[in-house]
């Protein structure tokens, strides 16, 4: 069973009226928060390419040698992800949208409906990939859909910023926070690098056993920034994600980001037409007045017959009507056949009777 952390983490970007560096003292932790989540909605609208893949050494069956390409768009209430799922030589293609007034999910197999319901909550989005989520919360790539920006920083309870010292992240700033909450104590740190506008480098999320001192879970995540073209905006290119359980490797994912496009993207790219669907897929539209049968006929959704009151169309009616008619018929020469049967049976009776009387 996985562990959840009983609060938030974070990250950092910003932009500022100059370069900062390590040199400078750490801003505190409520600008700190301010430019972190300030830069990272620039990261909040365009298309991307992801392909993420598991370490083969991970301990746990369910996360070993796992290989998936997210193809995602997505603005600031709107997202699209294809996800496809590779299998050796095969591949699966999931296919989600979720907007402020719809969620439709395609999974594959001409079978299985397309479903087009009510926006989901967040913690219902389990395979929804939001970008801008992307190294910005100790998490599975595929479940960063159920987040938020805000569910990682908070404007209390962080400790001030100090330069970190430790090799790889020497000229970043460190932020700590630690809760505790009856046995445990919940520890986050966040490493972000001035230089890269303020882009967080590590994120390191720990619950601890405050009577034993032991870490029951320990959730890693460790970027490589990149520069987007020629701006102040960096984005997360390479995100490596790793989850211990009691000291033992359970989870280790690495997401590579293979292609970005930042900036609007039109309406259109949520629609279902967008989704590519197979011509003459069913599709059920459910509203809070009922589901209604659809299908997908290469350019819209065409209703299926119109279902009367008492749940039966015009269609089933009329064909009612022919088998109740084929059938009495049916019945009536049946009838007639034993009818005829039983009174033939009946003479031949009365005949042997006479026959028996007279001897």
């Amino acid at each position: 069973m996985q562990l959840r952390l009983p609060y938030a983490f974070g990250l950092l970007c910003s932009f500022g009226s100059h370069m900062a560096s390590a040199k400078d003292p750490p801003p505190p932790p409520d600008v700190f928060v301010d430019r972190v989540l300030t830069a990272r909605r620039d990261l909040s609208s365009g298309t991307a390419t992801i392909r993420v893949e598991t370490a083969e050494d991970s301990v746990s069956p369910g996360y070993k040698d796992i290989r998936y390409r997210i193809e995602t768009t997505f603005s600031p209430t709107a997202v699209k992800s294809i996800v496809h799922w590779i299998y050796g030589d095969r591949t699966e293609v999931y296919k989600f949208v979720r907007t402020p007034d719809k969620f439709i999910e395609s999974v594959p197999g001409n079978e299985v409906p397309v479903l087009v319901t009510s926006p989901l909550t967040h913690r219902q989005s389990l395979g929804l990939f939001r970008f801008e989520m992307l190294g910005f919360y100790p998490h599975e790539c595929l479940s960063l859909g159920q987040f938020q920006l805000r569910d990682l920083f908070h404007k209390h309870k962080w400790d001030a910023g100090a330069i970190a010292e430790d090799g790889r992240f020497h000229n970043c700033y460190r932020y700590d926070r630690s809760r505790k909450q009856g046995a445990t104590d919940t520890r986050l740190v966040v490493w972000a690098d001035p230089q890269q506008n303020y882009a967080v480098r590590k994120i390191a999320a720990s619950v601890v056993d405050v009577q034993s001192n032991t870490t029951a879970l320990e959730q890693t995540v460790v970027i490589e920034n990149k520069r987007y073209r020629e701006t102040n905006t960096w984005y997360p290119e390479r995100v490596r994600y790793t989850r211990l359980n009691g000291g033992r490797l359970v989870a280790d994912e690495t997401a590579v980001v293979e292609s970005l496009v930042l900036g609007e993207v039109d309406a259109d790219s949520f629609s279902i037409q967008a989704l590519d669907i197979e011509v003459n897929r069913k599709v059920h539209s459910s509203t809070e007045k009922g589901t209604r049968g659809q299908f997908w006929d290469g350019k819209s959704l065409v209703d299926v017959p119109v279902v009367n009151d008492d749940g039966r169309s015009a269609r089933f009616k009329k064909t009612a009507l022919v088998t109740l008619f084929v059938v009495s018929g049916l019945a009536l020469l049946v009838g007639w056949a034993v009818l005829r049967y039983v009174r033939s049976r009946a003479h031949a009776r009365l005949g042997m009777d006479g026959r028996t009387a007279n001897a």
